[in-house]
């Protein structure tokens, strides 16, 4: 495998990209409470769009494609993961209720 080689310029402006889409998405003033799902999203977002940026500005189309893929994949596992262990949560607290001797 040979050296790598990169346009610097492009590497620069992808990654400033990067970066003040991660401070606007830290400091913006969002009006409801944000979940951290939300906050890893966004995150990973961010730098999914810096890294499109410089891909596209290389002619990389298939690495852009390959990566949102298994970016995609990757968020809905750990979406799923969120929704099981919420419901396995609902099922606990559930069943805590149940065993508790009632104040009647």
């Amino acid at each position: 495998m040979g050296p790598m080689n990169f346009d610097t310029n492009w590497l620069l402006v992808s990654i400033a990209i990067t970066v003040l889409l991660l401070w606007v998405e830290h400091w913006f003033p969002y009006p409801f409470k944000r979940h951290q799902l939300f906050n890893y999203s966004a995150g990973v977002t961010a730098i999914l769009i810096g890294i499109t940026a410089y891909c596209a500005s290389q002619n990389m189309e298939t690495n852009i494609v390959i990566v949102w893929i298994f970016s995609l994949s990757g968020g809905a596992a750990v979406g799923l993961a969120y929704l099981i262990d919420w419901a396995l949560n609902a099922v606990l607290r559930r069943n805590d209720e149940s065993k508790r001797p009632s104040n009647d």
